[in-house]
């Protein structure tokens, strides 16, 4: 029991790291995750409160299913983590997405498309395509008969692989925003033009033929 136990708690100390991590970066721990720490240790105060842990005569049988099932909330606890780090990293790369919709409107009006912008959209859905499918592979081995550890290796390792798939894409972004940011101001400039010659040039034209006629009829 005591050896069942060390595990229970070394297993949790390495949890434990990886949920501040998700604290830190995020600012939050989703309820879920409370809820099954918490369940964890209902397990392990039942196997010393209610089963007698530490005394002359323990519940061996008790003891042992509560620790069992410790573990079992650990694990779902690990694998849910994981998987809430991958929801945020989906969630970081369609904000990018909505970003760059705004900043491609800023030139939709050009006449034809710049060639680093669309040079970095082919990268983009490419990698993006790449990334959901081992996302989905690690999501789907889950309901497998694999071990837990076999399970968190492709759930951490579809993380690592969206995370440096963000690094990457905001590396990228940053080298074609000046392309956009300088096609943005000569569109805004021929917007202007355009308006120029949209509003003013006939305000122009009117006023003329007002000061010509006045001065036409003055003649005869």
């Amino acid at each position: 029991m005591e050896k069942s136990l060390k595990e229970l708690y070394e297993f949790y100390w390495e949890i434990k790291s990886a949920v501040a991590l998700y604290e830190v970066r995020f600012n939050k721990i989703p309820a879920d995750l409370l809820n099954e720490i918490r369940n964890t240790f209902d397990h392990v105060a039942r196997c010393y409160v209610l089963h007698g842990m530490v005394s002359e005569n323990p519940n061996i049988e008790a003891v042992t299913r509560h620790l069992v099932r410790a573990r079992s909330h650990l694990e779902r606890l690990h694998l849910d983590l994981y998987k809430l780090f991958i929801l945020e990293n989906i969630d970081q790369v369609h904000h990018f997405e909505n970003q760059f919709e705004q900043d491609l409107a800023t030139i939709r009006e050009r006449p034809y498309p710049l060639p680093e912008v669309t040079r970095f959209q082919t990268w983009f859905h490419k990698e993006r395509k790449t990334v959901n499918g081992i996302v989905a592979s690690a999501k789907i081995n889950e309901s497998t008969q694999d071990s837990h550890d076999q399970k968190i290796e492709l759930l951490a390792n579809a993380r690592d692989c969206q995370e440096e798939f963000i690094d990457r894409l905001y590396a990228e972004y940053g080298t074609i925003q000046p392309y956009i940011k300088e096609a943005a101001e000569i569109v805004k400039k021929d917007r202007n033009r355009y308006h120029i010659a949209t509003y003013v040039v006939p305000v122009i034209i009117a006023i003329l033929c007002l000061i010509v006629g006045t001065m036409l009829g003055r003649l005869f």
